[in-house]
């Protein structure tokens, strides 16, 4: 079967959806931590390609900054016939790459290292910029794969100037019209149903 690879953050991991989280006494757990535990079947990842029927290979991992998720990509073994979508994350975060267990800095996170580099190291332009590099140079390194691929992209701002960016990413089923997963935050599994169908729309059914 051909393969449908994705690559993400939480938004595209399926976080805090009911088949990867429990609740003991009112409070939410994760049933593995991560990146034990496997993607959620109730993410987009997985409703897209019971669509487009292909094999999920879901590599999104919470957290993560666009930094990784190039990463990510240009290490993993990619063929021509696979389709590959990518949805970006927000161009804030950001990690140091390590062999194993890259450390994540998102704003989010209250520990030393994260409040560090904020205080003393960030600037927005700079996080502008490196996500602009990495999107285009994936987006060149999938072209000499030679697969079918496709961006989604969640601010903005954030503006290549080579790729290109679909339609539509899952914060547009964020509002409070939708369900919210279990942490009452991330997308829930109605969201994500339907930006699955929303994006094989977008994407003219991959282009068949």
């Amino acid at each position: 079967m051909n393969r449908l690879l994705t690559f993400g953050c939480s938004l595209t991991y399926g976080y805090w959806l009911e088949d990867n989280t429990i609740k003991i006494n009112n409070n939410l757990q994760r049933k593995k931590p991560y990146p034990i535990a496997d993607p959620s079947k109730f993410a987009w990842p997985s409703i897209l390609a019971k669509i487009s029927n292909r094999e999920c290979i879901n590599l999104s991992l919470p957290a993560v900054s666009n930094k990784y998720i190039a990463h990510c990509l240009y290490n993993t073994k990619i063929n021509e016939s696979d389709v590959v979508v990518v949805h970006w994350t927000y161009k804030d975060r950001f990690t140091i790459l390590k062999k194993t267990n890259s450390l994540k800095i998102y704003p989010e996170n209250p520990n030393k290292l994260n409040k560090l580099f904020y205080s003393n190291f960030y600037d927005s332009y700079d996080r502008l910029q490196e996500s602009i590099f990495h999107i285009d140079s994936c987006n060149l390194f999938l072209k000499n794969v030679g697969c079918k691929f496709y961006f989604c992209n969640i601010e903005e701002d954030i503006k290549p100037k080579i790729a290109k960016f679909c339609k539509t990413s899952i914060e547009d089923f964020r509002g409070v019209q939708y369900e919210k997963a279990l942490d009452n935050l991330h997308p829930g599994k109605e969201a994500h149903r339907l930006f699955a169908e929303q994006l094989w729309y977008d994407t003219a059914h991959f282009e068949l």
